[in-house]
């Protein structure tokens, strides 16, 4: 039962912990940290978006965007293979 509640806990207090304690890599806390980075750039961009231009054109800027940047970043920073279906 300890085993299904423990990873459960890992609320910001109990990181530092967790850690310490080798139950979490040091690695994905940093991974952690730099999605959250992306995301509040990601939110601040939209909001920026949406202060300055129409929600008709800012809308599906926003909703295509997430899934390009994602494409070419697997492409990019991982070697993964797109077939030319996957870009269509």
């Amino acid at each position: 039962m300890a085993g299904t509640v423990a990873p459960l806990s890992a609320t910001p207090q109990h990181l530092p912990q967790r850690v310490q304690n080798r139950l979490m890599p040091l690695s994905a806390l940093f991974l952690g940290l730099v999605a959250a980075m992306l995301h509040l750039l990601y939110f601040n961009s939209l909001l920026m978006g949406h202060q300055v231009a129409a929600l008709t054109a800012v809308y599906p800027l926003a909703r295509g965007s997430g899934p390009l940047v994602t494409a070419v970043a697997a492409v990019v920073l991982l070697g993964e293979p797109l077939s030319a279906r996957a870009w269509g």
